[in-house]
């Protein structure tokens, strides 16, 4: 792991104050209303390259200014024109959650990159609010989802790049691992790319983009099957399972698609000498065991404030274990105990059933059934790949902003249609007695 001195002397310390700076004085030549679209296409690979160490400098440049490239997207957001949509109270508690997160680390042994995490983490509720802000009506969704979507196209050449120049596997595990990453880690983006990309592939206007969301969605798939990771593999499956469900209804659609895709993933496969497909055999694990482990020998003994006031204590994870805890609530509570733990929880508790009543709902909206139920699906298994990664709370990448992107739009969502019901019963009966073309 890269020290600090590391990343100063890629990126002093001036410029890490400056750069938020120089962003907004950038983004104040550009037309305002292509601020947000660049900034949003920009963010996926920016954070995508911090998580490359083998990249050298510029994986340490991204990662430093990673909470500068959130800033950036805040500022666009912010700045968009037009009207903006009023979120409910709940969604801005994030924010002081965020805020506080730091005071439980102050005393930990090895608190620099962690409050320096704590610090990006805040940088990333800030943007999320302000991009949902923005989302008014099913034109500014799309915006937002096709300038994200846009973002991971661009990530696919890196990840390419890795099997090309043989930088795909670092710790000899013939799993994809491209520039050092974790496969755990960059895996994730994998599952946000094929889910956009297969999505934008069969409602899209026009048929050449298409194609190159189509080319998107087949390299995830093949990517991820190299990863060797069940979880980015599972997650996928999840996301895309709506998709597939609309597919099989039109085979003269679905046929050439999935042949399309397939070709793509076989031509991927092909250019690595070996392979991690025998881990997709089995579904044993031992995280069950190290999460029991975990609470009865390190949550246990601080339930309440976890690291808050401790002394000796690393952030990372239980030092006397030798492992953290491959779970992001587990990791909450290590970290903030109960106090910090529970109000995550309502908000995951409160986004999950937002999302449901949407969902169920989603004929009384001006968005397309399909991208619900896409969108329905990518915030199930958001918490669902909580329970084996800690992501959903890390700002450095991707999945994390997605998470707090779709959980603040569907308690919108939720307290508009609630809202809507009360004061239009009859309209709202009359629109959901309407068949539905797609979910």
């Amino acid at each position: 792991m890269f020290e600090l001195q590391d990343y100063l002397d890629v990126v002093p310390l001036p410029v890490l104050v400056l750069a938020p700076v120089l962003a907004g004085m950038a983004f104040m030549f550009c037309p305002s209303r292509i601020r947000l679209p660049i900034a949003l296409t920009i963010l996926p690979p920016f954070l995508l390259v911090g998580r490359l160490p083998m990249l050298g400098p510029p994986a340490l440049a991204a990662k430093a200014l990673g909470f500068a490239m959130l800033l950036a997207v805040a500022a666009a957001a912010i700045a968009s024109p037009g009207r903006k949509r009023k979120l409910p109270p709940i969604a801005y508690g994030y924010l002081p959650l965020a805020l506080v997160g730091p005071v439980f680390l102050v005393t930990a042994e090895d608190n620099t990159f962690p409050l320096l995490l704590s610090v990006q983490w805040i940088c990333m509720v800030l943007a999320t609010l302000a991009v949902t802000r923005t989302i008014v009506d099913r034109d500014s969704l799309m915006l937002v989802l096709v300038s994200l979507a846009t973002g991971f196209t661009l990530s696919m050449p890196i990840m390419l790049s890795a099997l090309v120049t043989g930088n795909w596997t670092f710790t000899g595990h013939s799993r994809f691992e491209p520039y050092g990453a974790s496969s755990l880690q960059v895996g994730i983006i994998f599952t946000i790319a094929a889910g956009l990309g297969l999505y934008l592939a069969l409602r899209g206007r026009f048929w050449p983009l298409r194609l190159i969301w189509l080319g998107t969605a087949a390299v995830s798939a093949g990517l991820g099957l190299l990863s060797g990771t069940r979880s980015v593999m599972i997650t996928m499956v999840g996301v895309c399972a709506p998709l597939g469900f609309y597919m099989i209804r039109r085979p003269v659609l679905a046929i050439p698609m999935i042949a399309m895709m397939l070709v793509g993933v076989a031509v991927i496969i092909s250019r690595v000498d070996a392979n991690p497909f025998h881990r997709y055999q089995t579904v044993e694990t031992a995280r069950g065991e190290q999460a029991v482990t975990y609470i009865r020998e390190s949550i246990s003994q601080r339930p309440m404030t976890g690291l808050l006031g401790t002394s000796g204590l690393r952030a990372e994870s239980d030092e006397d274990l030798g492992y953290h805890a491959h779970n992001a609530y587990l990791k909450m509570a290590y970290t903030g105990g109960i106090v910090l733990l529970a109000p995550y929880l309502v908000l995951a508790f409160v986004s999950c059933l937002a999302a449901f009543l949407v969902w169920k709902n989603r004929a009384l909206f001006d968005v397309d059934p399909l991208l619900m139920s896409v969108l329905f699906a990518f915030l199930l298994m958001v918490y669902a790949h909580g329970m084996v990664n800690h992501m959903i709370y890390l700002a450095t990448n991707s999945w994390a902003f997605m998470h707090l992107l779709l959980s603040m739009l569907f308690m919108s969502w939720a307290g508009e249609m609630l809202r809507f019901k009360r004061d239009n019963p009859a309209m709202a009966t009359m629109l959901l007695s309407q068949p539905r073309l797609a979910t």
